[in-house]
């Protein structure tokens, strides 16, 4: 766990790492002040993972930033995976005119060793935005199979601001899914429910 509290500011680097056989998530970031917060997982590996890899939150005004690349090896194993292996997440706490930002590039989530062998119920990679703040990010030349949920899911929802933004750029992935429980490769929604606002 790497959270950021009050005025604290904070950069946060995982290079060449290895995690393997953890209970929960591999690596646990929150920001949950209003100082800035950068963080980069490149070239590792995450082996066994109970419930997602990498988690980064955003639930305040401070900026969150991420870049997240190069990661040869997202695979659950003989553990559960029952979350996401990549989840990017904008709570409804972060205020309009706050800014999570970043990239998620050149990642191998899951192998053709099975139609789960990355989750069994969570998605490749998840960008999900509820507050009425800014994200912006950008997918591109992933390659995402056996995920028990979507390949790619990206959604904004929960806000009636109409300041709520979120900035998509995806391109050169490569995402299948084949288990019987999958839902979408891609799936992008603006609104989820009656009175939801915003620009995608």
């Amino acid at each position: 766990d790497f959270e950021t509290l009050g005025t604290a500011e904070a950069d946060l680097t995982v290079l060449d790492s290895t995690f393997d056989n953890l209970f929960s998530n591999s690596v646990n970031v929150v920001n949950q002040g209003t100082g800035t917060l950068e963080v980069t997982i490149a070239e590792s590996e995450f082996t066994n993972t109970g419930a997602g890899a990498i988690n980064i939150v955003q639930s305040n005004s401070g900026t969150t930033r991420f870049d997240i690349h190069d990661n040869p090896t997202f695979l659950r194993g003989s553990n559960n995976g029952v979350s996401h292996a990549i989840n990017i997440n904008q709570t409804a706490g972060a205020p309009a005119g706050s800014v999570l930002e970043g990239a998620i590039s050149n990642n191998v989530i899951g192998d053709a060793s099975s139609s789960t062998s990355a989750t069994t119920g969570g998605d490749g990679t998840r960008v999900f935005s509820t507050g009425a703040a800014t994200t912006t990010v950008q997918i591109d030349g992933n390659d995402i199979q056996g995920v028990g949920g979507n390949g790619i899911n990206v959604q904004m929802s929960g806000s009636a601001n109409p300041a709520h933004t979120m900035n998509v750029t995806m391109f050169d992935n490569t995402v299948t899914t084949s288990d019987i429980n999958s839902f979408d490769a891609i799936r992008l929604i603006a609104g989820a429910a009656t009175g939801n606002r915003g620009v995608l």
